[in-house]
């Protein structure tokens, strides 16, 4: 079974279960750092940090995607 990485800054319900439904493994997109540690995965999908941007993609269907209930947080 492939690993991928599912990142996001939505962890609502919906999109909780959404990624358990495709296999997918959240984690939030805003904690890596450019010095961060790589976790091992397959393929990465969502917002996708740079140090992670030279895996290969895992193509979500926008179609089932839970739709963002709230506004994303202003980037400071």
């Amino acid at each position: 079974m492939e690993r991928i990485l599912y990142f996001t800054d939505d962890f609502s319900q919906e999109n909780q279960a959404y990624a358990k439904q495709h296999g997918l493994i959240i984690r939030n997109a805003k904690a890596y750092g450019t010095v961060d540690y790589l976790e091992q995965c397959d393929k990465v999908c969502g917002q996708v940090p740079t140090a992670y941007e030279h895996l290969p993609k895992f193509e979500l269907d926008d179609d089932t995607k839970p739709k963002r209930t709230r506004k994303p947080k202003e980037q400071e």
